[in-house]
């Protein structure tokens, strides 16, 4: 005989002795007495209720069956008849003319399936008889209204946010949020607040550039000297793009055409290796680290020393070449540099305040009831008269100046020593004394790295001594302030060192970041 679960209407197995999805006890079985079917033709009763003669009555029980052993055949089993009552013959309606259901198997027992009701907030079902969710504890959604107003606040009248089932017979009214959020309500309060407190990620840097390279007024029709090499990758993941950069320039140096030989050898020697141990893996989703970048720049740029050295002993020639180099990917920078080619940063000059106008005293006494002697005082008794130069804010540069890289250089060791200012560097007649550069007759040299944080509008310049020689560093950043265009600025900034003497080759890269 089937039995299901009053409690969850799961079905019992022939051992249960408990429903194995609720865990409720399993009801005994209850034998129901055989019911009287009775068709749509009621049989005719008398005057006072009693069926007619002619037809039979049933007694309330029926005679045990004969055993078919001991009659030989299986009998027919007998029955008595009685009148069933009226609770019998009423159907939903209430009416004694309704059919009775017909019971197909008088040993199965047929509970009435429970009911149950959603809860809004976990999405989980509870039995009807439940007021609150047996999962989360939020109200029943058909609750009275009193009941709703006591579980939406508490004693002190504060609405509750976070709700708490009650314990079974306790009494007590779990709160229940206003408007409950199926995501949110289920994570603990201090996920909710760390998720309130964080920032958004700042989304990668993106590169544009531009680069020009010119002889040099005083050796037009001559070779020029200097290398550049620069590109830009680009790669967007979940909707974020990000730039990879890399930007050098070489400047050559020595004799019988070897300076141009010498920068070339040091672009096709770390250009390629860039791209194949930082590019590379930077595309294929690797995110790279300042120390990792500093190790690759210092071991590239030295693998070209170490070529060019191998070229000058086996070609008996005696060129060389400086260096200076960026790698830009994420928010950071990663400058590298050997000998006197520069690297510069210009970003944006955090705005100041205003000068505080001088204070003034109140007006004239109150005693004072003459509206023509009312004046105004400063504090200051010696003039009566406002400093106007005072009031004047002093001018401030639009772009802040940083040079990134260290001159490898005698003049930059004596400016270090204190023996120079650093204006005096521009007219003095050592400043192309090279202390290392590629090429040189040292078997290693020093690869100077620094790394710095990029920001939006940054302008970040690598150039050869052709330009910072003959432009000073504020005159750099007027130009780049008057012409927002790299290409403009470029263009600009190669004019103006021929026209202060161009007195070597002039190579620029601009990089702005937005």
């Amino acid at each position: 005989m089937t039995q299901y679960c009053p409690n969850c209407n799961h079905e019992f197995g022939p051992e249960d002795q408990h429903c194995a999805n609720c865990g409720s006890s399993r009801p005994p079985v209850i034998q129901k007495k055989p019911t009287l079917i009775l068709s749509q033709n009621m049989p005719e009763t008398g005057a006072e209720g009693t069926l007619s003669p002619e037809q039979p009555v049933a007694s309330e029980t029926a005679a045990p069956p004969v055993p078919a052993a001991a009659s030989g055949a299986a009998p027919a089993p007998s029955f008595s008849w009685a009148l069933p009552s009226e609770s019998d013959l009423a159907g939903p309606g209430g009416s004694n003319g309704a059919a009775l259901k017909d019971d197909d198997d008088d040993d199965r027992t047929e509970p009435s399936l429970p009911t149950f009701w959603k809860c809004l907030q976990c999405i989980s079902l509870n039995p009807a008889s439940s007021d609150y969710c047996e999962t989360c504890g939020a109200l029943k959604p058909s609750a009275t209204p009193e009941k709703r107003e006591a579980a939406a606040s508490d004693k002190t009248g504060n609405i509750v946010s976070s709700p708490v089932a009650a314990p079974p017979g306790s009494g007590t009214v779990p709160p229940s949020p206003a408007s409950p959020d199926p995501i949110t309500a289920q994570l603990p309060s201090d996920i909710i607040a760390a998720l309130a407190a964080s920032q958004p990620v700042k989304p990668g840097i993106q590169l544009i550039s531009s680069s020009l390279t010119d002889v040099g007024l005083s050796r037009k029709g001559g070779t020029n000297e200097d290398s550049y090499f620069s590109f830009e990758l680009k790669r967007c993941f979940e909707s974020n793009p990000e730039s990879f950069g890399f930007y050098m320039v070489a400047d050559g140096m020595g004799g019988q055409a070897a300076g141009e030989v010498a920068s070339r050898t040091a672009i096709e020697t770390v250009g390629p290796r860039i791209m194949a141990e930082l590019a590379g893996p930077w595309l294929s989703g690797q995110n790279l680290e300042i120390p990792q970048i500093k190790k690759v720049l210092q071991d590239v740029i030295g693998a070209a020393h170490t070529r060019l050295y191998e070229i000058n002993h086996r070609e008996q020639l005696d060129s060389g070449t400086t260096v200076t180099a960026c790698v830009a990917v994420g928010r950071s920078a990663v400058f590298a540099n050997v000998g006197d080619s520069r690297t510069y940063l210009f970003s944006k000059a955090k705005p100041i305040k205003p000068a505080t106008a001088q204070k003034t005293a109140p007006l004239a006494s109150e005693q004072d009831t003459d509206p023509g002697n009312r004046t105004t005082r400063k504090l200051d008794q010696q003039t009566d008269k406002l400093n106007s130069d005072a009031l004047k804010q002093a001018e401030q540069p639009k772009l802040l100046i940083e040079r990134v890289t260290r001159d490898q250089s005698l003049v930059q060791h004596l400016v270090d020593q204190g023996e120079l200012t650093p204006d005096q560097v521009y007219d003095d007649p050592r400043r192309n004394v090279i202390l290392f550069a590629l090429g040189a007759p040292d078997k290693n040299v020093p690869v100077d790295t620094t790394d710095h944080v990029l920001e939006s509008g940054d302008i970040i310049l690598l150039s050869s001594d052709g330009l910072w020689e003959m432009v000073r560093d504020p005159a750099i950043a007027e130009v780049l302030l008057a012409r927002p265009d790299l290409g403009q600025a470029a263009q600009a900034l190669v004019e103006l060192a021929n026209e202060n003497g161009g007195a070597d080759n002039i190579t620029v890269i601009l990089v702005r970041v937005i």
